[in-house]
């Protein structure tokens, strides 16, 4: 992918008055600085440099499935670009299911005026231009300028929301984001994806707008429904375990948990984290980025369990690791990064648990920013075949009861759409413990009263089948009464019975 923007140029009279205040600096100054400024100056008159992203674009015909947008083979490559301009960049290769156009082709964001009404980029700032996917475009795509390859942002497939981003004073341009693009130019009836992140030896990854792969992964699916968009992600995970063989490492119950497919990493609270390096003999270097020995991590019988609805998801050591350019070639890199990081933002979502790219190498999810549900099933693994069910506006298990493959699927409620039962079972819960109280209540008032109140008594009657009858003791014999040993009370009348059966005389007789 190559995208190219307006030079940026800075006004000729700036640059007399910068090299004029750089001068008088250098003249005042020993010969070691001087030095080090003159290089300083020479690095800030280079030309800033522009980001390339190479990419393939595959566009295939599915006609009985027209308008799903297929992201396939999920791999990366940037790399920095002599070229003069600001630049922006994408993450995945892209294929559009309609019709074969091209076998791959370079995506660009062409740099002509923008349709915001303004032709300059600013870094940081978004600007809307064409964007151009081989022979497909998106007539109006937002975007951010950027000089630097690293300051590139990434794609936003997720989008939470449609408003409009005010650039200048009566400017607006449309709000960021891919699946936003294609949404606001009808090109997709419902914004939403299904995303299988499958990349290993063979990478069978991909990511398909507006459809679910029936092919990537087993039922049940099940889905949890979301009263809005700030919600979709979201899951309800039951049980979240570390085990290495048959010995658990930790253990905790109904953590707050949200799917993020822009992140690369698992993030867990940092205690967890901890104590997984410390179970695959994992880390941390002077960057307190986690890195273990990559074959011995592959050896170890350690699994990460996630306990959801019906669903478990369990990772190997091999699923959290991966090779990278900074490590030595027996090192690799463990995704599994602390969630309190006060960095990392995710909008506005808070939660303890963010599973990334390594959650979705065992799992599939459908994330629905049109109807606010979330679909999570397990994913099968080394599956390049396809079966795609286009999902319309009536959600997903409407889409899968159409197409007759939702015998086995699962339909669970979110805590938000559980609500009014929830309150319905707490009232439940509280006319049943008034009723209790009450019955005990009056069972107490049933109680005999202590036996200090009976000195005045002689007999304490109650009704029975037969008429009268003690209440303590029997017919033959009375016993002491239970519940006053310091001052027991006997009833007069008859003895009292001894250990060998027989009863003594009674002392008040």
């Amino acid at each position: 992918m190559t995208v190219k923007v307006p030079h940026w140029e800075q006004p000729d009279f700036e640059i007399a008055m910068a090299l004029s205040l750089c001068g008088s600096v250098i003249a005042c100054v020993k010969w070691e600085a001087r030095l080090f400024l003159l290089i300083l100056l020479y690095l800030l008159a280079l030309p800033p440099v522009a980001t390339t992203l190479e990419t393939s674009v595959t566009v295939r015909q599915d006609a009985a499935q027209p308008g799903i947008v297929v992201l396939d083979d999920l791999k990366i490559q940037l790399h920095g670009s002599n070229d003069l301009g600001w630049s922006y960049g994408f993450l995945v290769n892209i294929s559009i299911d309609n019709q074969v156009l091209a076998s791959s082709s370079r995506v660009s964001i062409y740099s002509g005026p923008s349709q915001g009404g303004f032709d300059d980029f600013a870094e940081g700032f978004p600007a809307s231009g064409k964007l151009g996917l081989g022979g497909f475009q998106l007539d109006n795509f937002t975007f951010i300028a950027a000089r630097f390859f690293v300051r590139i942002p990434k794609l936003k497939l997720g989008m939470k929301a449609l408003d409009t981003i005010r650039v200048r004073r009566n400017q607006e341009i449309p709000g960021l984001g891919f699946l936003a693009a294609l949404w606001r130019q009808g090109l997709i009836e419902v914004m939403g994806f299904g995303m299988y992140y499958d990349a290993y030896n063979i990478n069978s990854s991909q990511i398909t707008l507006e459809a679910v792969d029936t092919e990537k992964y087993d039922r049940p699916i099940v889905t949890y429904e979301w009263s809005s968009r700030n919600e979709v992600g979201g899951l309800l995970t039951r049980r979240f375990s570390s085990s290495v063989g048959d010995t658990v490492v930790f253990s905790s119950t109904n953590q707050r948990t949200f799917v993020v497919p822009s992140e690369p990493n698992i993030r867990i609270p940092k205690v967890y984290r901890d104590y997984i390096l410390e179970s695959i003999n994992g880390h941390l270097d002077s960057d307190e980025i986690p890195y273990v020995d990559c074959r011995a991590a592959e050896n170890t019988k350690f699994s990460l369990e996630f306990e959801f609805d019906r669903i478990n998801i369990t990772l190997t050591a091999k699923d959290l690791i991966g090779r990278v350019s900074k490590a030595n070639k027996t090192q690799c890199r463990v995704f599994v990064e602390s969630s309190e990081d006060g960095r990392i933002i995710y909008d506005g979502i808070s939660a303890s648990l963010y599973l990334g790219i390594p959650f979705l190498r065992v799992a599939y999810v459908w994330l629905d920013y049109q109807n606010s549900p979330t679909s999570l099933a397990k994913a099968r693994r080394r599956v390049t075949t396809t079966n795609f069910v286009k999902v319309d506006k009536g959600g997903i298990i409407s889409a899968l009861q159409k197409q007759k493959v939702a015998s086995s699927e699962a339909r669970r409620l979110s805590v938000l759409d559980m609500a009014p039962l929830l309150a319905a079972i707490g009232v439940c819960l509280g006319i049943f413990v008034f009723w209790a109280i009450s019955i005990s209540k009056k069972q107490k008032r049933d109680i005999l009263p202590p036996a200090g109140e009976l000195d005045r008594l002689e007999q304490q009657e109650t009704a029975a089948a037969h008429g009268k009858s003690e209440v303590s003791g029997s017919q033959d014999c009375v016993q002491e009464l239970q519940g006053d040993y310091d001052h027991p009370v006997e009833l007069y009348g008859q003895p009292v019975p001894t250990g060998s059966g027989e009863c003594v005389p009674d002392r008040h007789a």
